[in-house]
């Protein structure tokens, strides 16, 4: 196993992956694929549709680096065991919003895309120790409206956060919302049904051809050389996105 560099962009087949602990269905599906799921604990001050969710929960700072709220105990083991430093936040996640929103930044490449407001102190400290260039947007749940294809190509349902990663020349598809579910909201996002497990390779939490959008988003993702592997054929769930941590070579 080796460590992604990157965060969320593979360069092989992935083999590990933090996702969370609630979403069964989708946990087996990617276990046929050979890859090993790290499963989140609930996190009881969370509400509840969120309260598994690893872009809730995590955060890859590149290579050995995660961070992690403090209930996570049985990833902390597991990341431990496959020689990764995992570390723990100084301050709790929790509902409402803002503080729920500690550790949902998105790295897309060598920018951090994020709340300022709103992330950790210890990611943007990190993110400005490696020399990443900040991405300021004003939503606070950057990584669930994000969906990664690769160092300058991303999805999203937000307008901001369209307008400002195109500023830096990240290519960014808009598409509309309403068709990801997620438990007592309106919507999820398509960052949080999704994330990469080989270099061209997009795993999605149902199936994106029932995505109102998908001619669209099927045309963006062969542009960019993307394949979606459905992991079921049913309606796209948000369940905080699919975390890659390692891959094969």
């Amino acid at each position: 196993m080796k460590p992604l560099e990157t965060p969320h962009l593979p360069s092989s087949p992935v083999n590990a992956i933090i996702m969370a602990g609630d979403s069964k269905t989708y946990i087996k599906a990617l276990q046929t694929l050979n890859i090993e799921v790290l499963v989140t604990q609930r996190n009881e001050a969370l509400e509840e549709a969120t309260s598994y969710h690893a872009d809730m929960l995590s955060f890859h700072q590149g290579y050995l680096d995660i961070l992690l709220a403090p209930e996570q105990t049985f990833v902390c083991e597991k990341l431990c065991d496959l020689g990764f430093r995992p570390y723990i936040t100084n301050k709790t996640i929790k509902s409402p919003y803002p503080e729920d929103a500690l550790l949902n930044g998105a790295r897309v490449g060598q920018y951090l895309v994020c709340n300022p407001k709103t992330i950790s102190g210890i990611i943007m400290s990190d993110a400005l120790m490696k020399g990443l260039e900040l991405v300021s947007v004003r939503q606070g749940y950057t990584k669930c409206s994000i969906c990664i294809i690769s160092e300058s190509a991303i999805i999203t349902e937000d307008t901001g956060i369209q307008k400002e990663c195109q500023k830096k020349g990240i290519d960014t598809l808009l598409i509309s919302k309403g068709s990801v579910k997620l438990k007592n909201h309106a919507y999820g996002f398509l960052g949080g049904c999704t994330g990469l497990i080989d270099r061209s390779k997009l795993a999605v939490c149902g199936n994106i051809k029932n995505h109102k959008d998908y001619l669209v988003i099927d045309r963006f993702l062969t542009k960019h050389h993307v394949e979606p592997i459905c992991l079921t054929d049913g309606e796209l769930v948000d369940i905080g996105g699919i975390l890659p941590i390692t891959q094969i070579y």
